[in-house]
């Protein structure tokens, strides 16, 4: 089995309907928290994950006999702009930091493991 997950990432926001209906495929986008379709067929494995922005993120693989979701994912999870714009704030490794005094006075593990006392 591939490396599924039963958990929905942060970014899978919709999911496309792969079913059948009247010979053709339903095509239906629908918000994750929605289980069923509007063609009254609930969503099972070949399930397209999507993203906010429609693009395909990857599929439902299994779908388990008590419902549990099996979620194949094609590449890792984007960071979102929130978390992407703190990252960017964070100050560099080679940034001053000022410390309060009462903790001045212990040692200090710099991120690349260097002591600075």
């Amino acid at each position: 089995m591939p490396n599924t997950q039963t958990t929905i990432r942060k970014d899978h926001k919709k999911w496309k309907c792969q079913n059948k209906v009247n010979d053709q495929i339903c095509g239906k986008i629908s918000d994750i928290t929605e289980t069923m379709c509007e063609c009254r067929i609930r969503r099972k494995p070949d399930t397209e994950a999507l993203a906010e922005d429609d693009s395909v993120i990857g599929e439902m693989y299994k779908l388990d006999d008590d419902l549990t979701e099996h979620w194949k994912y094609f590449s890792p999870e984007k960071i979102s702009g929130a978390i992407k714009d703190t990252l960017y704030s964070l100050p560099s490794i080679n940034s001053t930091v000022i410390i309060p005094s009462r903790i001045a006075s212990h040692r200090i593990t710099h991120l690349d493991h260097r002591a600075i006392d």
